[in-house]
């Protein structure tokens, strides 16, 4: 009986000890309350790039053309020209300004040279300021390359044919000028074998135009590198029309 009291009287202890500590032990805070949307802000930091664009429309194969872009500083510092850059042979930039002042607006001119085959075609001329909180000015021209015999699409690939075959593509080639012409011969690699067939004639805007499909089949074991690349050259019997260049490419690998 003594036993038990003891026993007792020890486990009472215990207890009073443990809710004592844990009256002494410091609480965890209690979480924070949610912020609310408003705290945050209502949209991210405007980006640094510009991007202008222009479109020429079409341009005949290395025909030039220009367009003035505008620059305004709408800030209260000056901009400092660091770097005026293009991204192709085919497009030049020209600022004629070191600084462009607070409220000022000059002008970039933006020359772009169209490629020699058909289709589309852009170039892009960078203009960026030392200033870190000064835009980065992406000037784009763009437009679409076409001849007199305009070839749809501009270009052909071929891509690594199975043993022994021959894979064939179709090129569209299509009279634009103002008179019809003849197809008077194709020059191809000894690796291209070229078929060429008039197809239904259309008309649009009330000039005459031909419509032509070349039926172009490639022979790899002719080509001895692992890769090739040449141009189809379409001839016409009209110096006014000229030829057109298709630039074809196969790997064989």
């Amino acid at each position: 009986m003594h036993r038990r009291i003891l026993v007792g009287a020890a486990a009472l202890a215990l207890c009073a000890g443990l809710a004592l500590g844990l009256r002494q032990f410091p609480r965890p805070p209690a979480d924070p309350a949610p912020e609310t949307a408003a705290a945050y802000p209502l949209a991210a930091a405007p980006m640094r790039l510009r991007a202008l664009t222009w479109d020429f429309g079409v341009l005949p194969p290395g025909g030039e053309a220009s367009r003035s872009f505008e620059i305004r500083n709408a800030g209260a510092t000056p901009w400092t020209v660091k770097h005026v850059t293009s991204t192709c042979s085919c497009a030049a930039g020209r600022l004629p300004v070191k600084t462009v002042g607070p409220g000022e607006t000059v002008r970039v001119e933006v020359a772009f040279r169209a490629p020699l085959h058909g289709g589309k075609a852009s170039g892009h001329v960078m203009v960026e300021f030392a200033e870190p909180e000064s835009p980065l000015f992406q000037l784009t021209v763009e437009a679409e390359v076409r001849g007199p015999l305009a070839a749809d699409p501009p270009s052909l690939r071929f891509g690594p044919p199975a043993p022994g075959a021959r894979p064939s593509r179709v090129v569209t080639l299509r009279n634009y000028g103002d008179r019809r012409v003849a197809i008077t011969r194709v020059e191809a690699p000894e690796w291209l074998d070229v078929e060429c067939r008039p197809v239904d004639e259309t008309v649009v805007n009330d000039r005459p135009r031909q419509t032509w499909e070349l039926i172009v089949r490639a022979n790899p074991d002719k080509l001895r590198p692992a890769s090739g690349s040449a141009a189809l050259v379409v001839h016409a019997d009209s110096d006014q029309v000229g030829p057109a260049s298709i630039p074809v490419y196969l790997d064989a690998r």
